[in-house]
């Protein structure tokens, strides 16, 4: 159902806008509830008339929606795609939940099913604007607006990230609309984890993971921590994720909303090869099978991942390390073996940015202290000894 906007006299908080500034051709203002209105737009898109939502004053002025339409009208001239412009956010959800269920397991719908509850905070303004016009500047309102719910910081990112994820998968389809998420500052989060397996302790936690009665699960967590994929989807990996040549696993949806292929290390491929053949006997296209599970492949496989930590505690090592830490631990080795290359891990991790990567990586004080000497021998420093 269209919706028509309503005409009505100049708003009180535009007593001072000149009527040249208000009444552009196809600009046209609705009141809200809250007192404030909404700046809309009228076009004729494919012989039907579309009512656009370009912004709202409780933060856009008129001069900035005007000029929103300026650019909605210059997309149209230089022939962009008309769907994109009429396409909102509201419906940019469904659409990208639509795509995603085709290929989803059971585990990633669950996950997907929690990113919509976050989506589901925004408000029914921002749903139904277009996404075309939503600025920075709305989702940084949105998120303030969250934020004073009482809800923490690393909870506001996630829903920054949500949003951002929609924008990925709409684009992938061949929308071409701006990701304004980029353009959004994430909040500093206090509860970030350098977490990880100490080097020396890596052979002893991968002996007691093959000596544990429960081998399905902790082979899931040897091919973590060899390839640093999450949690998640390891363990509703299928058959098919496995390339011929075991060389390569490609992951047909990550955290992201995007596929991935990881590269499988030579020492892992004999591990898949038996993952392979008992999904084959037990006649699952999952790797990881489960007769008792209602997804059809295992749980979390925490209790293996603890009863390790505790041998290594037994040991004396004093290890504290969750099964996502794993993947920082891969991170972190990835870094030293490929000479320090921080883009290389972050492709390896399938993100999005290197800031992402960067909150994985730690460096230890000795490593420090090796790289300052290494550059001071470069620099020719050994005359000053002398």
């Amino acid at each position: 159902m269209k919706v028509k906007p309503k005409i009505v006299n100049k708003p009180s908080c535009l007593a001072n806008v000149s009527s040249r500034d208000v009444i552009i051709p196809s600009l046209h203002y609705e009141p809200r509830k809250d007192g404030e209105f909404a700046y809309l737009y009228r076009q004729q898109i494919e012989s039907t008339r579309h009512v656009i939502t370009v912004g709202h004053s409780a933060y856009m002025s008129v001069q900035e929606a005007r000029m929103e339409i300026l650019k909605l009208q210059n997309a149209l001239k230089e022939g962009k795609n008309p769907r994109a412009l009429v396409l909102s956010f509201e419906e940019g959800i469904a659409l990208a939940h639509q795509t995603i269920e085709k290929d989803a397991t059971p585990s990633q719908l669950a996950d997907l099913k929690k990113q919509n509850s976050r989506l589901k905070t925004l408000p029914e303004l921002f749903l139904a604007k277009k996404m075309i016009s939503i600025t920075a500047q709305d989702i940084k309102h949105e998120l303030q607006a969250y934020k004073k719910t009482g809800v923490s910081d690393a909870t506001v990112n996630r829903l920054l990230s949500a949003i951002s994820r929609i924008y990925r998968i709409i684009n992938s389809l061949g929308y071409e609309i701006p990701n304004k998420c980029l353009e959004v500052k994430r909040l500093a989060e206090h509860n970030i984890r350098t977490n990880t397996l100490p080097v020396e302790a890596i052979k002893y936690y991968i002996q007691q993971l093959l000596k544990d009665s429960n081998w399905l699960a902790a082979y899931a967590l040897i091919i973590m921590l060899s390839t640093g994929i999450r949690c998640g989807n390891v363990i509703s990996m299928t058959v098919d994720m496995v390339s011929s040549c075991l060389g390569y696993i490609h992951l047909t949806m990550t955290k992201s909303g995007k596929p991935q292929t990881v590269s499988v290390p030579k020492q892992l491929r004999p591990y898949l090869q038996e993952l392979l053949d008992n999904a084959r006997r037990k006649n699952s296209h999952f790797l990881f099978p489960s007769d008792t599970s209602s997804t059809g492949h295992i749980a979390s496989p925490r209790g293996p991942h603890e009863r390790a930590i505790a041998a290594l505690n037994a040991m004396g090592f004093n290890v504290v390390c969750t099964i996502h830490d794993l993947r920082r631990t891969y991170a972190n080795q990835l870094l030293r073996a490929s000479g320090g290359n921080v883009y290389l891990v972050s492709q390896a991790l399938g993100h999005g940015s290197v800031a992402v990567t960067m909150r994985y990586l730690s460096i230890r004080s000795d490593e420090l202290d090796e790289a300052v000497n290494l550059a001071a021998a470069s620099l020719g420093l050994e005359s000053l000894a002398a």
